[in-house]
């Protein structure tokens, strides 16, 4: 059941199971799955490729924030967003094996000086022990962040099984 403390469903907010073919996440996000799969390690394999996904929203400053994950082998990806499809970023991260609490991050695709996708997959990374992949699309409001991370560690704490 949805946390509705402090939130609600804006628009067409879900959560399902669903095979690659079957989920309709726009042209930017069914390219980047064929890349996570890559580097994930399922190319190749004959493991059969099941992708779950989980969606929910909030509303911050009077604007629906979406957030959507899509939970992979050992690995998910977190798209926030105000505006859907909107692939504006992405960033990575993963634990170290040899450093404990000690998560590396880059950006993949975007701005080099906007942080905030690596932050929060810094930090799923290390609460999760996963490599986590960020798209954060959100406007440039200074309070929205922090926001948007309480509402995901919420999420997180509430549902660890999408993630």
């Amino acid at each position: 059941m949805h946390d509705m403390i402090g939130s609600h469903f804006c628009g067409a907010a879900g959560q399902g199971r669903a095979r690659r073919g079957d989920i309709d996440i726009g042209g930017s996000l069914h390219k980047l799955m064929s890349l996570m799969e890559i580097m994930s390690g399922n190319v190749g394999t004959n493991a059969t490729c099941q992708l779950n996904e989980h969606r929910f929203s909030t509303t911050m400053f009077e604007k629906c924030v979406h957030f959507y994950v899509l939970q992979l082998h050992e690995s998910f990806l977190v798209w926030i967003g105000t505006v859907p499809h909107e692939l504006t970023n992405l960033s990575v991260a993963i634990n170290s094996k040899f450093e404990k609490n000690t998560a590396s991050t880059t950006t993949l695709l975007g701005d080099m000086a906007d942080l905030s996708a690596n932050s929060i997959a810094q930090r799923l990374a290390k609460k999760t022990g996963k490599q986590v992949f960020v798209s954060c699309n959100l406007p440039a409001v200074g309070e929205f962040l922090p926001l948007v991370e309480a509402r995901l560690m919420t999420e997180l704490k509430n549902h660890p099984d999408k993630f």
